[in-house]
């Protein structure tokens, strides 16, 4: 017998990640607008740490059906990553899935908590010339400091904003120039 995840705890898992991918390579949203202004599309899938039933890849006979079907053992994947963990289970091992799980909810928790003042960052330094030398900054926000500092790559027409809050937490994202509009596109964000 397989133990499926409920409705409710598939939303749960979305939800603690912004409806995100969270593969920290990825991070693709996997929720957005249909044409039909009731509906949404939804290319996100609940996936098993642990698999849901015997013969399938990391199964633990050592769990409760109540443990494998509970949000402790579920990740929110988008289509793409959650068939690529079902392809090597070495590689993408149990340990590996959970610590994607965990750096997924803390990037979740700080784009809710310091999305306003990021944008104000990112806002502030976004004349290309400010990126073709590095630029930084550092704010305080009652006791805590956010530092941050941008680094253009000329070889890879990219930049790579950094995030390091004092508790030792630092965020990369990369980007890069689309040399049709001068848009900034995002090609890759980790926890570091």
């Amino acid at each position: 017998m397989r133990d499926d995840f409920s409705p409710i705890t598939k939303q749960i898992l979305a939800r603690r990640v912004g409806y995100r991918c969270s593969n920290p390579n990825c991070r693709k949203p996997t929720s957005g607008p249909q044409e039909d202004l009731g509906k949404a599309i939804n290319i996100g899938v609940a996936a098993h740490i642990t698999a849901a039933s015997a013969g399938g890849l990391r199964f633990d006979p050592n769990i409760s059906s109540e443990e494998r079907k509970s949000q402790s053992n579920g990740i929110w994947l988008c289509q793409n990553c959650g068939k690529l963990i079902d392809s090597d289970e070495k590689r993408y091992s149990v340990s590996l899935l959970q610590r994607w799980k965990s750096l997924s909810e803390q990037a979740a928790l700080l784009d809710l908590e310091m999305d306003s003042t990021f944008n104000g960052l990112r806002q502030s330094n976004s004349a290309s010339q400010d990126f073709k030398n590095g630029s930084g900054t550092q704010v305080n926000i009652g006791n805590t400091t956010i530092g941050h500092k941008t680094v253009y790559n000329q070889h890879a027409s990219e930049f790579v904003y950094e995030v390091k809050i004092d508790n030792g937490v630092k965020i990369k994202t990369t980007f890069q120039i689309n040399p049709v509009t001068g848009a900034r596109v995002i090609v890759g964000q980790e926890l570091a």
